[in-house]
C-alpha cells in the first residue's frame, strides 16, 4: 500500500489516475472496497505533523480522458500531533476528473459532496474540506500537488481544516 493510499483513499486514487496508461472506450470499473487506512502527514501542510486514519470505502470508473472517484461511508480521523486537536469529517463526496494532457498529469476535477484536499492551493500549503461543487485544476505529477480553484465555477466552499486542528 502506497503512502498516498494510507492517507487517504480519495487522494491514493487521484494518484492512480495521474500515473494510469491510456484507457479503452468502455470504463474500467473498479467498485467500491474498503479503504481503511492510518499514516501520518508531514508538516507541509499545516505547520505540524497530522495524524490520518480513514474509514470506509473507495472506488473508481476509469475512462479514456476523465475517471469518476466514489467514497461511500468514507469517513476521515484527523490529529494534530502536537497538540492532540482532533477532528472527524465525512468524506462521502465524488471526484469528477478530466485529463487535461495525455499523461494524466493535468486534471480539471468537479468535487462534488465533501471531499478532502491536501497539497498547495492557488499557493499556500494546506487541507481543506470541500462541500458542494469546488473545481479544481491541478498538476498530479510533483508532489505535494498544487490546486487551482476555479472559482467561477465553484458555488460550494473550502474549509481549512488545519485552521480546526490548530484551535
Amino acid at each position: 500500500m502506497t503512502y498516498a493510499t494510507r492517507i487517504s483513499v480519495v487522494v491514493a486514487l487521484l494518484l492512480m489516475l495521474a500515473a494510469a496508461p491510456a484507457w479503452a472506450d468502455q470504463p474500467e470499473i473498479y467498485p467500491p472496497e474498503p479503504a481503511d487506512s492510518e499514516d501520518v502527514l508531514e508538516a507541509l501542510f499545516c505547520g505540524f505533523e497530522v495524524g490520518v486514519q480513514t474509514e470506509g470505502k473507495g472506488g473508481y470508473l476509469l475512462f479514456d480522458d476523465r475517471a469518476i472517484v466514489t467514497a461511500p461511508g468514507m469517513e476521515v480521523h484527523l490529529t494534530n500531533l502536537d497538540t492532540g486537536q482532533m477532528v472527524s469529517l465525512k468524506i462521502q463526496g465524488t471526484f469528477h476528473d478530466t485529463f487535461l494532457d495525455e499523461e494524466g498529469d493535468h486534471v480539471s476535477t468537479l468535487n462534488v459532496g465533501r471531499n478532502l484536499l491536501f497539497g498547495y492551493f492557488d499557493g499556500d500549503p494546506g487541507i481543506f474540506l470541500t462541500i458542494g461543487k469546488v473545481v479544481t485544476e491541478s498538476v498530479l505529477s510533483v508532489y505535494p500537488w498544487e490546486f487551482d480553484v476555479i472559482e467561477s465555477e465553484s458555488p460550494g466552499k473550502m474549509i481549512d481544516v488545519c485552521a480546526m486542528l490548530s484551535g
